[in-house]
């Protein structure tokens, strides 16, 4: 389990597979809306860099506390 807890936007990361992706956003993607008791749910926008089996360039978006245990910062901006 990595031990980093805050994402940096623009930063590399390495996912536990090996391919590399940078960090674009984190943003909070609830259209539904919340009871102010519950926190919303934060979530990394990022972009793949090197390719597999999909394309370099690929947008994907992973809840923050999913990135934090499967990726791991190798750059900074």
């Amino acid at each position: 389990m990595n031990k980093f807890t805050s994402i940096e936007i623009n930063a590399i990361y390495k996912h536990e597979h090996g391919l590399k992706y940078r960090v674009d956003d984190i943003d909070i993607h609830d259209v539904t809306g919340y009871e102010e008791w519950e926190k919303p749910k934060e979530y990394v926008l990022y972009t793949q860099l090197e390719a597999w089996t999909y394309p370099v360039w690929k947008k994907w978006v992973r809840e923050k506390e999913d990135f934090l245990k499967k990726f791991t910062k190798i750059t900074d901006k």
